[in-house]
Protein backbone atom coordinates (compact mmCIF):
# COMPACT_ATOMS: atom_id res chain seq x y z
CA UNK A 1 0.00 0.00 0.00
CA UNK A 2 2.57 2.44 0.66
CA UNK A 3 4.44 1.31 -2.54
CA UNK A 4 1.19 2.74 -4.07
CA UNK A 5 1.26 6.07 -2.25
CA UNK A 6 4.78 6.64 -3.57
CA UNK A 7 3.56 5.68 -7.39
CA UNK A 8 0.90 7.87 -7.17
CA UNK A 9 2.31 10.26 -5.82
CA UNK A 10 5.64 10.22 -8.71
CA UNK A 11 3.38 9.84 -11.43
CA UNK A 12 1.53 13.07 -10.04
CA UNK A 13 4.15 15.32 -9.91
CA UNK A 14 5.40 13.79 -13.33
CA UNK A 15 2.24 14.91 -15.02
CA UNK A 16 2.66 18.55 -13.32
CA UNK A 17 6.42 18.69 -14.80
CA UNK A 18 5.14 17.75 -18.28
CA UNK A 19 2.62 20.34 -18.02
CA UNK A 20 4.46 22.96 -16.73
CA UNK A 21 7.75 21.90 -19.32
CA UNK A 22 4.60 21.53 -22.65
CA UNK A 23 2.49 24.11 -21.84
CA UNK A 24 3.16 26.59 -24.83
CA UNK A 25 5.71 24.65 -26.43
CA UNK A 26 4.09 21.14 -27.64
CA UNK A 27 4.10 19.84 -29.34
CA UNK A 28 8.00 20.07 -30.35
CA UNK A 29 8.71 19.31 -33.92
CA UNK A 30 11.67 18.60 -35.44
CA UNK A 31 13.31 17.53 -39.23
CA UNK A 32 12.54 14.34 -38.72
CA UNK A 33 9.44 14.79 -37.11
CA UNK A 34 8.24 16.44 -40.70
CA UNK A 35 8.86 13.38 -42.51
CA UNK A 36 6.99 11.42 -39.54
CA UNK A 37 3.91 13.91 -40.27
CA UNK A 38 4.62 13.74 -43.65
CA UNK A 39 4.25 10.05 -44.06
CA UNK A 40 0.96 9.75 -42.01
CA UNK A 41 -0.74 12.40 -43.58
CA UNK A 42 -0.10 10.28 -47.21
CA UNK A 43 -0.94 7.06 -45.77
CA UNK A 44 -4.23 8.59 -44.00
CA UNK A 45 -5.32 10.05 -47.25
CA UNK A 46 -5.01 6.97 -49.00
CA UNK A 47 -1.82 7.73 -51.50
CA UNK A 48 0.87 5.75 -50.02
CA UNK A 49 3.35 5.24 -47.12
CA UNK A 50 5.75 7.66 -48.18
CA UNK A 51 6.82 11.59 -48.73
CA UNK A 52 6.79 14.05 -50.51
CA UNK A 53 10.36 15.26 -49.24
CA UNK A 54 13.89 13.89 -50.40
CA UNK A 55 16.43 14.56 -47.60
CA UNK A 56 19.02 11.59 -47.31
CA UNK A 57 20.98 10.12 -49.85
CA UNK A 58 19.10 6.89 -50.29
CA UNK A 59 15.35 8.53 -50.32
CA UNK A 60 17.47 11.27 -53.26
CA UNK A 61 18.40 7.87 -54.77
CA UNK A 62 15.18 6.99 -55.84
CA UNK A 63 14.97 9.80 -58.39
CA UNK A 64 11.53 11.35 -57.77
CA UNK A 65 8.66 12.07 -55.71
CA UNK A 66 7.24 10.71 -53.09
CA UNK A 67 9.83 8.12 -52.38
CA UNK A 68 8.90 5.43 -50.21
CA UNK A 69 9.11 6.19 -46.11
CA UNK A 70 12.00 3.50 -45.87
CA UNK A 71 14.43 5.83 -43.99
CA UNK A 72 13.00 5.32 -40.86
CA UNK A 73 10.54 2.41 -39.41
CA UNK A 74 7.11 2.48 -41.04
CA UNK A 75 5.36 1.62 -37.68
CA UNK A 76 5.47 5.23 -35.98
CA UNK A 77 3.23 6.67 -38.96
CA UNK A 78 1.26 3.95 -38.43
CA UNK A 79 1.02 4.86 -34.68
CA UNK A 80 0.31 8.46 -35.07
CA UNK A 81 -2.36 7.66 -37.93
CA UNK A 82 -4.49 5.64 -35.30
CA UNK A 83 -4.28 7.85 -32.79
CA UNK A 84 -5.58 10.95 -34.82
CA UNK A 85 -8.57 8.52 -35.90
CA UNK A 86 -9.69 9.68 -32.46
CA UNK A 87 -9.96 13.27 -33.84
CA UNK A 88 -6.98 14.61 -33.22
CA UNK A 89 -4.69 16.42 -35.50
CA UNK A 90 -1.19 14.23 -36.18
CA UNK A 91 1.07 17.11 -34.81
CA UNK A 92 -1.30 16.17 -31.60
CA UNK A 93 -1.84 12.96 -31.62
CA UNK A 94 2.21 12.30 -31.91
CA UNK A 95 2.42 14.77 -28.59
CA UNK A 96 -0.24 12.61 -26.86
CA UNK A 97 1.72 9.17 -27.71
CA UNK A 98 4.88 10.83 -26.35
CA UNK A 99 3.30 12.33 -23.06
CA UNK A 100 1.90 9.00 -22.36
CA UNK A 101 5.26 7.07 -23.16
CA UNK A 102 6.92 9.93 -20.64
CA UNK A 103 4.37 8.69 -17.93
CA UNK A 104 4.36 4.97 -18.73
CA UNK A 105 7.98 4.75 -18.77
CA UNK A 106 8.04 6.70 -15.05
CA UNK A 107 5.45 4.01 -13.86
CA UNK A 108 7.78 1.17 -15.46
CA UNK A 109 11.14 2.75 -13.48
CA UNK A 110 9.18 1.80 -9.94
CA UNK A 111 8.02 -1.12 -11.10
CA UNK A 112 11.05 -2.58 -12.01
CA UNK A 113 13.09 -1.25 -8.88
CA UNK A 114 10.42 -2.50 -6.66
CA UNK A 115 10.75 -6.43 -8.55
CA UNK A 116 14.44 -6.06 -7.60
CA UNK A 117 13.54 -5.37 -4.43
CA UNK A 118 14.26 -1.54 -3.69
CA UNK A 119 13.28 0.81 -1.05
CA UNK A 120 10.17 3.41 -2.03
CA UNK A 121 13.02 6.28 -0.73
CA UNK A 122 15.64 5.10 -3.17
CA UNK A 123 13.31 4.87 -6.08
CA UNK A 124 11.59 8.51 -5.59
CA UNK A 125 15.12 10.03 -5.48
CA UNK A 126 16.30 8.28 -8.41
CA UNK A 127 12.25 8.76 -10.58
CA UNK A 128 12.80 12.59 -9.26
CA UNK A 129 16.07 12.50 -11.94
CA UNK A 130 14.17 11.05 -14.80
CA UNK A 131 10.89 13.20 -14.10
CA UNK A 132 12.59 16.66 -14.18
CA UNK A 133 15.29 15.68 -16.38
CA UNK A 134 15.20 17.91 -19.30
CA UNK A 135 15.66 15.84 -22.24
CA UNK A 136 12.88 13.78 -20.99
CA UNK A 137 10.87 16.32 -20.99
CA UNK A 138 11.72 17.72 -24.36
CA UNK A 139 11.22 13.97 -25.83
CA UNK A 140 7.77 13.82 -23.99
CA UNK A 141 7.14 17.20 -25.46
CA UNK A 142 7.67 16.16 -29.33
CA UNK A 143 6.76 14.37 -32.34
CA UNK A 144 9.36 11.38 -32.30
CA UNK A 145 10.11 8.30 -31.20
CA UNK A 146 12.24 8.58 -28.28
CA UNK A 147 10.06 8.41 -25.87
CA UNK A 148 7.87 5.00 -27.09
CA UNK A 149 10.88 3.77 -27.47
CA UNK A 150 12.32 4.35 -23.74
CA UNK A 151 8.74 2.97 -22.61
CA UNK A 152 9.52 0.05 -24.62
CA UNK A 153 12.54 -1.05 -23.14
CA UNK A 154 11.37 -0.69 -19.76
CA UNK A 155 8.64 -2.67 -20.36
CA UNK A 156 10.78 -5.65 -21.64
CA UNK A 157 12.59 -5.29 -18.54
CA UNK A 158 9.59 -5.52 -16.51
CA UNK A 159 8.53 -8.41 -18.02
CA UNK A 160 12.37 -10.39 -17.79
CA UNK A 161 12.40 -9.28 -14.17
CA UNK A 162 8.81 -10.60 -13.25
CA UNK A 163 9.27 -13.99 -15.07
CA UNK A 164 12.80 -14.34 -13.19
CA UNK A 165 10.79 -13.91 -10.28
CA UNK A 166 7.96 -16.14 -11.01
CA UNK A 167 11.08 -18.48 -12.33
CA UNK A 168 9.26 -19.07 -15.68
CA UNK A 169 5.91 -19.90 -13.71
CA UNK A 170 3.87 -17.53 -15.86
CA UNK A 171 4.05 -18.53 -19.25
CA UNK A 172 1.89 -15.46 -20.30
CA UNK A 173 5.13 -13.21 -19.67
CA UNK A 174 7.18 -14.51 -22.70
CA UNK A 175 5.21 -13.66 -25.73
CA UNK A 176 5.11 -10.08 -25.13
CA UNK A 177 8.52 -9.87 -24.43
CA UNK A 178 9.03 -10.50 -27.98
CA UNK A 179 6.38 -9.01 -29.54
CA UNK A 180 7.32 -5.75 -27.74
CA UNK A 181 10.76 -6.05 -28.98
CA UNK A 182 9.82 -6.72 -32.61
CA UNK A 183 7.23 -3.57 -32.64
CA UNK A 184 9.66 -1.19 -31.18
CA UNK A 185 12.23 -2.49 -34.03
CA UNK A 186 9.20 -1.25 -36.52
CA UNK A 187 9.36 2.01 -34.63
CA UNK A 188 12.95 2.74 -34.32
CA UNK A 189 15.88 0.97 -35.87
CA UNK A 190 17.52 1.16 -32.89
CA UNK A 191 15.72 -1.89 -31.36
CA UNK A 192 17.77 -3.84 -33.52
CA UNK A 193 19.95 -3.83 -30.51
CA UNK A 194 17.38 -5.26 -28.23
CA UNK A 195 16.42 -8.36 -30.26
CA UNK A 196 19.52 -10.35 -29.70
CA UNK A 197 19.23 -10.41 -25.41
CA UNK A 198 15.43 -10.61 -26.32
CA UNK A 199 16.16 -13.90 -28.46
CA UNK A 200 18.84 -14.95 -26.45
CA UNK A 201 16.65 -14.27 -22.94
CA UNK A 202 13.50 -16.19 -25.01
CA UNK A 203 15.48 -19.05 -25.68
CA UNK A 204 16.99 -19.39 -22.54
CA UNK A 205 13.73 -19.90 -21.20
CA UNK A 206 13.17 -22.73 -23.44
CA UNK A 207 16.00 -24.82 -21.93
CA UNK A 208 15.49 -23.54 -18.33
CA UNK A 209 12.38 -24.27 -17.98
CA UNK A 210 10.37 -27.03 -20.27
CA UNK A 211 6.60 -26.03 -19.16
CA UNK A 212 7.23 -22.68 -20.60
CA UNK A 213 8.68 -23.80 -24.16
CA UNK A 214 5.74 -22.64 -26.16
CA UNK A 215 5.17 -19.28 -25.08
CA UNK A 216 8.83 -18.82 -25.63
CA UNK A 217 8.66 -20.31 -29.39
CA UNK A 218 5.84 -18.22 -29.91
CA UNK A 219 7.77 -14.78 -28.76
CA UNK A 220 10.41 -15.33 -30.49
CA UNK A 221 8.22 -16.39 -33.41
CA UNK A 222 6.34 -13.07 -33.02
CA UNK A 223 9.77 -10.74 -32.64
CA UNK A 224 10.58 -12.47 -35.68
CA UNK A 225 8.00 -11.28 -37.57
CA UNK A 226 7.35 -8.04 -36.71
CA UNK A 227 11.15 -7.72 -37.69
CA UNK A 228 10.68 -9.58 -40.63
CA UNK A 229 7.77 -7.41 -42.07
CA UNK A 230 9.83 -4.14 -41.69
CA UNK A 231 12.69 -5.46 -43.61
CA UNK A 232 11.04 -7.40 -46.20
CA UNK A 233 9.47 -4.00 -46.97
CA UNK A 234 13.14 -2.10 -46.92
CA UNK A 235 13.91 -4.97 -49.46
CA UNK A 236 11.28 -4.75 -51.44
CA UNK A 237 11.52 -0.93 -51.88
CA UNK A 238 15.30 -0.44 -51.54
CA UNK A 239 17.39 -3.94 -51.98
CA UNK A 240 18.81 -3.48 -48.39
CA UNK A 241 17.29 -4.59 -45.11
CA UNK A 242 18.20 -1.46 -43.46
CA UNK A 243 15.73 0.65 -45.52
CA UNK A 244 18.62 2.05 -47.97
CA UNK A 245 20.54 3.66 -44.62
CA UNK A 246 24.15 2.64 -45.90
CA UNK A 247 25.37 5.90 -45.71
CA UNK A 248 28.78 5.50 -44.01
CA UNK A 249 31.08 7.82 -42.10
CA UNK A 250 34.47 6.80 -40.33
CA UNK A 251 34.89 7.68 -36.42
CA UNK A 252 37.60 6.87 -34.12
CA UNK A 253 37.10 4.97 -31.60
CA UNK A 254 38.87 7.25 -28.94
CA UNK A 255 36.36 9.87 -30.20
CA UNK A 256 33.51 7.76 -29.88
CA UNK A 257 34.37 6.75 -26.86
CA UNK A 258 34.99 10.01 -25.27
CA UNK A 259 31.56 11.79 -27.00
CA UNK A 260 29.51 8.87 -25.21
CA UNK A 261 30.83 9.69 -21.83
CA UNK A 262 30.14 13.38 -22.94
CA UNK A 263 26.77 11.96 -23.91
CA UNK A 264 26.17 10.52 -20.37
CA UNK A 265 27.06 13.74 -18.48
CA UNK A 266 25.15 15.55 -20.26
CA UNK A 267 22.34 13.32 -20.04
CA UNK A 268 22.31 13.52 -16.03
CA UNK A 269 23.14 17.20 -15.53
CA UNK A 270 21.53 18.41 -19.39
CA UNK A 271 22.92 20.32 -22.01
CA UNK A 272 21.20 23.39 -22.09
CA UNK A 273 24.11 25.49 -20.69
CA UNK A 274 27.50 25.18 -20.48
CA UNK A 275 29.55 22.70 -17.94
CA UNK A 276 30.21 25.52 -14.70
CA UNK A 277 32.23 24.15 -11.84
CA UNK A 278 29.70 25.48 -8.93
CA UNK A 279 28.58 24.69 -5.30
CA UNK A 280 25.97 22.50 -6.53
CA UNK A 281 28.47 20.46 -8.99
CA UNK A 282 30.58 20.48 -5.75
CA UNK A 283 27.72 19.08 -3.40
CA UNK A 284 27.38 16.29 -6.32
CA UNK A 285 31.06 15.21 -6.34
CA UNK A 286 31.18 14.95 -2.18
CA UNK A 287 27.76 12.81 -2.71
CA UNK A 288 29.10 10.82 -5.04
CA UNK A 289 32.72 9.97 -3.09
CA UNK A 290 30.05 9.40 0.47
CA UNK A 291 28.41 7.00 -1.84
CA UNK A 292 31.10 5.45 -3.10
CA UNK A 293 32.33 4.71 0.63
CA UNK A 294 28.97 3.59 1.64
CA UNK A 295 29.88 1.18 -1.26
CA UNK A 296 32.28 0.19 0.17
CA UNK A 297 31.84 -0.43 3.59
CA UNK A 298 28.75 -2.29 2.59
CA UNK A 299 30.50 -4.66 0.15
CA UNK A 300 33.07 -5.16 3.20
CA UNK A 301 30.30 -6.20 5.43
CA UNK A 302 28.58 -8.65 3.01
CA UNK A 303 25.96 -6.69 2.36
CA UNK A 304 25.59 -7.41 -1.46
CA UNK A 305 26.18 -11.47 -1.09
CA UNK A 306 22.33 -12.05 -0.91
CA UNK A 307 22.48 -10.56 -4.94
CA UNK A 308 22.75 -14.26 -6.28
CA UNK A 309 19.76 -16.45 -7.44
CA UNK A 310 16.78 -14.63 -8.95
CA UNK A 311 19.18 -10.97 -8.33
CA UNK A 312 21.74 -12.27 -10.36
CA UNK A 313 19.94 -13.65 -12.91
CA UNK A 314 17.88 -10.15 -13.29
CA UNK A 315 21.22 -8.02 -13.04
CA UNK A 316 22.60 -10.42 -15.76
CA UNK A 317 19.94 -10.28 -18.21
CA UNK A 318 18.92 -6.21 -17.52
CA UNK A 319 22.60 -5.25 -17.81
CA UNK A 320 23.26 -7.39 -20.48
CA UNK A 321 20.54 -5.58 -22.44
CA UNK A 322 22.11 -1.99 -20.81
CA UNK A 323 25.22 -3.05 -22.48
CA UNK A 324 24.30 -4.60 -25.63
CA UNK A 325 22.25 -1.60 -26.66
CA UNK A 326 24.97 0.85 -25.38
CA UNK A 327 27.54 -1.19 -27.67
CA UNK A 328 25.63 -1.32 -30.67
CA UNK A 329 24.85 2.55 -30.46
CA UNK A 330 28.65 3.23 -30.29
CA UNK A 331 29.26 0.86 -32.93
CA UNK A 332 26.26 2.74 -35.54
CA UNK A 333 28.09 5.94 -34.78
CA UNK A 334 31.07 4.77 -35.53
CA UNK A 335 29.94 3.70 -39.34
CA UNK A 336 27.27 5.71 -40.06
CA UNK A 337 26.03 9.61 -40.27
CA UNK A 338 24.23 9.05 -37.03
CA UNK A 339 25.70 11.88 -34.75
CA UNK A 340 24.00 12.96 -31.82
CA UNK A 341 24.81 10.08 -29.26
CA UNK A 342 23.28 11.44 -26.51
CA UNK A 343 19.69 11.37 -28.03
CA UNK A 344 20.00 7.43 -28.97
CA UNK A 345 21.83 6.45 -25.34
CA UNK A 346 18.96 8.45 -23.73
CA UNK A 347 16.25 5.74 -24.08
CA UNK A 348 18.76 2.97 -21.97
CA UNK A 349 18.77 5.68 -18.79
CA UNK A 350 15.93 4.86 -16.93
CA UNK A 351 16.69 1.28 -16.78
CA UNK A 352 19.79 1.96 -14.92
CA UNK A 353 18.14 4.15 -12.61
CA UNK A 354 15.83 1.35 -11.80
CA UNK A 355 19.53 -0.75 -11.60
CA UNK A 356 20.93 1.49 -9.23
CA UNK A 357 17.81 1.74 -6.87
CA UNK A 358 18.15 -1.66 -5.44
CA UNK A 359 22.09 -1.38 -5.00
CA UNK A 360 21.33 2.58 -3.15
CA UNK A 361 18.78 -0.02 -0.88
CA UNK A 362 21.22 -2.27 0.35
CA UNK A 363 24.16 0.68 -0.08
CA UNK A 364 22.84 3.46 1.64
CA UNK A 365 21.11 3.15 5.15
CA UNK A 366 20.53 5.57 7.54
CA UNK A 367 22.61 8.59 7.88
CA UNK A 368 24.40 7.37 4.00
CA UNK A 369 20.46 8.21 2.62
CA UNK A 370 21.53 11.93 2.77
CA UNK A 371 24.25 11.51 0.72
CA UNK A 372 21.42 9.94 -1.75
CA UNK A 373 19.33 12.91 -0.96
CA UNK A 374 22.19 15.31 -1.62
CA UNK A 375 23.33 14.22 -4.90
CA UNK A 376 19.44 13.99 -6.24
CA UNK A 377 19.09 17.63 -5.14
CA UNK A 378 22.16 18.62 -7.17
CA UNK A 379 21.34 16.89 -10.07
CA UNK A 380 17.69 18.85 -9.91
CA UNK A 381 19.67 22.15 -9.13
CA UNK A 382 21.77 21.82 -12.75
CA UNK A 383 19.15 20.27 -14.66
CA UNK A 384 17.05 23.42 -13.82
CA UNK A 385 19.25 25.44 -15.43
CA UNK A 386 18.29 23.65 -18.96
CA UNK A 387 14.49 23.60 -17.87
CA UNK A 388 14.59 27.33 -17.45
CA UNK A 389 16.88 28.37 -20.53
CA UNK A 390 14.90 29.86 -23.51
CA UNK A 391 14.47 26.89 -26.03
CA UNK A 392 14.63 28.78 -29.20
CA UNK A 393 11.91 28.53 -32.07
CA UNK A 394 11.52 25.13 -33.69
CA UNK A 395 12.36 24.74 -37.69
CA UNK A 396 9.20 25.43 -38.87
CA UNK A 397 8.43 28.55 -36.72
CA UNK A 398 11.77 29.87 -38.14
CA UNK A 399 11.26 29.02 -41.90
CA UNK A 400 7.91 30.34 -41.56
CA UNK A 401 8.69 33.65 -40.18
CA UNK A 402 11.30 33.64 -42.83
CA UNK A 403 8.50 32.69 -45.61
CA UNK A 404 6.16 35.43 -44.39
CA UNK A 405 8.29 37.94 -45.07
CA UNK A 406 7.92 39.96 -48.49
CA UNK A 407 9.77 39.98 -51.80
CA UNK A 408 8.08 41.71 -54.09
CA UNK A 409 5.15 44.28 -52.79
CA UNK A 410 2.14 42.73 -51.21
CA UNK A 411 3.69 39.52 -51.94
CA UNK A 412 5.40 37.26 -49.41
CA UNK A 413 7.87 34.66 -50.41
CA UNK A 414 5.30 31.38 -49.30
CA UNK A 415 2.69 33.43 -51.79
CA UNK A 416 5.42 33.78 -54.74
CA UNK A 417 6.36 29.94 -53.88
CA UNK A 418 2.82 28.92 -53.98
CA UNK A 419 2.34 30.62 -57.09
CA UNK A 420 5.11 29.53 -59.23
CA UNK A 421 5.76 25.76 -57.96
CA UNK A 422 2.57 23.76 -58.88
CA UNK A 423 1.42 21.26 -56.88
CA UNK A 424 3.45 17.59 -57.57
CA UNK A 425 6.32 20.26 -58.61
CA UNK A 426 9.98 19.89 -57.25
CA UNK A 427 11.99 22.43 -55.86
CA UNK A 428 15.73 22.47 -54.23
CA UNK A 429 16.02 23.66 -50.75
CA UNK A 430 17.86 24.26 -47.51
CA UNK A 431 16.04 23.59 -44.56
CA UNK A 432 13.29 22.50 -46.67
CA UNK A 433 11.97 19.76 -44.84
CA UNK A 434 10.16 22.61 -42.81
CA UNK A 435 9.54 24.23 -46.37
CA UNK A 436 7.51 21.32 -46.95
CA UNK A 437 5.88 21.10 -44.20
CA UNK A 438 4.42 24.42 -44.45
CA UNK A 439 4.38 24.71 -48.38
CA UNK A 440 3.12 21.58 -48.91
CA UNK A 441 5.26 21.32 -51.89
CA UNK A 442 7.21 18.27 -53.19
CA UNK A 443 11.44 19.29 -51.83
CA UNK A 444 14.82 18.01 -52.20
CA UNK A 445 16.53 18.96 -49.57
CA UNK A 446 20.30 20.36 -49.12
CA UNK A 447 22.30 17.96 -46.56
CA UNK A 448 25.68 18.87 -44.75
CA UNK A 449 28.48 17.85 -46.57
CA UNK A 450 29.73 15.29 -44.14
CA UNK A 451 26.23 13.18 -44.18
CA UNK A 452 26.33 12.85 -48.00
CA UNK A 453 28.02 11.26 -50.52
CA UNK A 454 26.51 13.08 -53.84
CA UNK A 455 28.64 16.32 -54.90
CA UNK A 456 27.61 19.22 -53.03
CA UNK A 457 29.40 21.40 -55.57
CA UNK A 458 27.73 23.51 -58.86
CA UNK A 459 27.60 20.99 -61.02
CA UNK A 460 26.35 18.54 -58.18
CA UNK A 461 23.44 20.71 -57.75
CA UNK A 462 23.04 21.06 -61.07
CA UNK A 463 23.06 17.51 -61.89
CA UNK A 464 20.15 17.52 -58.68
CA UNK A 465 17.79 19.80 -59.90
CA UNK A 466 17.87 18.38 -63.29
CA UNK A 467 17.20 15.28 -62.71
CA UNK A 468 14.10 15.76 -59.93
CA UNK A 469 12.93 19.06 -62.91
CA UNK A 470 13.38 21.08 -60.18
CA UNK A 471 13.27 24.21 -61.52
CA UNK A 472 13.95 26.43 -57.85
CA UNK A 473 16.55 26.87 -55.40
CA UNK A 474 15.99 28.21 -52.39
CA UNK A 475 18.04 29.68 -49.72
CA UNK A 476 18.23 31.66 -46.62
CA UNK A 477 20.72 34.11 -46.57
CA UNK A 478 19.77 35.20 -42.92
CA UNK A 479 20.34 31.74 -41.56
CA UNK A 480 23.90 31.34 -39.81
CA UNK A 481 25.85 27.77 -39.17
CA UNK A 482 24.01 26.35 -36.22
CA UNK A 483 20.39 26.88 -38.07
CA UNK A 484 21.55 26.07 -41.46
CA UNK A 485 24.86 23.82 -41.46
CA UNK A 486 24.04 22.37 -44.75
CA UNK A 487 23.98 26.27 -46.13
CA UNK A 488 27.19 27.14 -44.04
CA UNK A 489 29.02 24.36 -44.95
CA UNK A 490 28.51 24.01 -48.62
CA UNK A 491 30.83 26.73 -50.40
CA UNK A 492 28.48 26.71 -53.34
CA UNK A 493 25.29 27.28 -51.33
CA UNK A 494 26.74 29.37 -48.99
CA UNK A 495 28.56 32.07 -51.59
CA UNK A 496 25.28 31.79 -53.28
CA UNK A 497 23.76 32.65 -50.11
CA UNK A 498 26.29 35.73 -49.76
CA UNK A 499 25.39 36.89 -53.05
CA UNK A 500 27.76 36.16 -55.09
CA UNK A 501 26.91 35.94 -58.72
CA UNK A 502 24.97 32.58 -59.65
CA UNK A 503 26.53 30.05 -62.42
CA UNK A 504 25.59 30.52 -65.46
CA UNK A 505 23.06 27.68 -65.46
CA UNK A 506 21.28 29.54 -62.47
CA UNK A 507 19.69 33.35 -62.27
CA UNK A 508 18.38 34.96 -59.48
CA UNK A 509 14.32 35.85 -59.27
CA UNK A 510 14.23 36.95 -55.54
CA UNK A 511 16.18 38.16 -53.32
CA UNK A 512 15.91 40.08 -49.81
CA UNK A 513 17.99 39.41 -46.56
CA UNK A 514 15.74 36.30 -45.82
CA UNK A 515 15.15 34.82 -48.43
CA UNK A 516 17.01 34.31 -51.69
CA UNK A 517 15.36 32.15 -54.88
CA UNK A 518 17.10 31.61 -57.51
CA UNK A 519 15.89 29.74 -61.28
CA UNK A 520 17.61 27.26 -63.50
CA UNK A 521 14.75 27.10 -66.77
CA UNK A 522 16.85 24.59 -68.12
CA UNK A 523 16.52 21.74 -65.04
CA UNK A 524 12.75 22.04 -64.79
CA UNK A 525 12.01 21.12 -68.36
Amino acid sequence: MRSRFWILASLLLGIVCLCLYARGRAPLLSNDAFQYLDATRNFVSGECLCTHMAHFDEQVAVGHLPVPFTHFPAGYPLLIAAVSRLGFSPETAGFLIAAASYLLTLWLIWQVALELGAKPWAIALLSLVWMANSRALTDASAVGTEAIFTAAIMAIALLMVRDLRKDGASPWLLPPIGLIAGAAYDIRYAALFLLPVAGLYLLWRVWRTPRSRWAALSGIAGMLALTAAQMARNVAYTGSWRGGNNSVTRQPVGTVLSETVKAFFHLVFGDAVAFRGDIWMAVFGIAVVAIALAFFLAWRRHAFAGMGGFMGYAYLWLGGMFAVYIAGVMLTIMVTIAADITRYVRPAYPLALALIAPLFSIALRRKWIAAAIAMTAAILAIQLRSLTSPIGPGPERVASNLLNQQVEPGVTAAAWLEQHVEPGHVMVAVDGQALHYLLHRDVVTALHPPFTARAVDSEGYHSLMTRFHARYLVLFPSLGEDQLPEQAGTPFLRDLAAGSPPPVWLTQDERTPAIAIYECASCGD
